[in-house]
């Protein structure tokens, strides 16, 4: 490596001091930074396990050198290398696969929903997520998604309609406003599942996102901190005992993964965690993300 590796990855010096106090190992520093040269593969998803030859078959005969890896717990990721146009492919027309990053989808494999559940994506953004525990889900139990902009929101009802997903009810959620719920939901006896995947710096996306490096401020690690705290207090009570709240960020960042964690868990002793991971680059050829599952008492 070079005498000054944060620069020779073209990041803002800033850099130096937060890759001190990171959730990557110290060792996997340096691998870290030299994966920031190249990006990683495109990363598509499975909704439905029976459709994985008739997925294949279409990506190899459009020209992609693919690559499908299939987990225990059901999901099949498929690594795409090609220059065709992906918005053509009949299998994402039909919703039979999504576009997710393989870090991504370890995440939403975290969050464990089953058939007749009653789950909670709390920042469903455009929905990758909230497609992989409608996946989970097979259209039994009800899955809630959210987010503070409504237009997202617009996004995730026609991609939740092209995968034939009827189980996902979508509405506006604001933390920093204390907003309450529905009675339907407060009524339910709370969620068996809530995921929080945070507000944050982003920086473990700097490889499809190389602007990133150039946008964080010198104090927003603190502020998507308090940000991320507050969402988690305000979601907390709408969880059942022995339901589990998963907490992830895209963030390589200390202040926003473990130490958001033990701040919650000071105020709230009722949960334990059950496992506390980043995954992703660089031992894995994707983004980067840090999960922490903990369940309630």
């Amino acid at each position: 490596m070079p005498a000054n590796p944060i620069h020779a990855a073209g990041l803002p010096q800033t850099w130096q001091v937060w890759l001190a106090h990171t959730s990557l190992a110290p060792e996997s520093v340096p691998a870290f930074l030299e994966q920031l040269r190249g990006k990683p593969p495109l990363y598509l998803r499975a909704n439905y396990a029976d459709k994985v030859t008739e997925i294949e078959s279409e990506l190899k005969a459009t020209g992609f050198e693919v690559t499908t890896t299939r987990r225990d717990s059901g999901l099949i990721t498929f690594a795409v290398k090609g220059t065709t146009p992906i918005y053509e492919l009949q299998a994402l027309k039909k919703g039979l696969i999504e576009i997710q990053d393989f870090a991504s989808q370890l995440l939403g494999e975290a969050v464990d929903a089953h058939p007749g559940m009653s789950v909670w994506d709390v920042c469903a953004g455009g929905g990758g997520k909230t497609l992989q525990i409608a996946a989970q889900m097979q259209n039994r139990g009800v899955l809630y998604a959210s987010d503070i902009r409504d237009y997202k929101l617009d996004e995730l009802k026609l991609r939740t309609r092209r995968g034939g997903f009827h189980n996902v009810r979508r509405f506006v959620y604001d933390a920093e406003k204390s907003p309450t719920l529905t009675r339907e939901i407060t009524n339910s006896g709370g969620f068996h599942r809530i995921l929080v995947d945070a507000p944050c710096s982003s920086s473990g996306t700097l490889r499809r996102n190389p602007d990133v490096r150039f946008r964080i401020q010198n104090d927003d690690p603190e502020k998507f901190a308090a940000l991320q705290l507050k969402i988690l207090v305000s979601v907390e009570p709408y969880l059942r005992a022995q339901g589990k709240l998963i907490y992830s960020t895209c963030s390589v960042f200390r202040i926003e993964n473990e130490d958001v964690v033990a701040k919650f868990i000071a105020v709230h002793p009722q949960y334990r965690v059950v496992e506390s991971k980043l995954v992703g680059s660089p031992e894995l050829d994707s983004d980067t993300m840090f999960y922490c599952v903990l369940a309630k008492e």
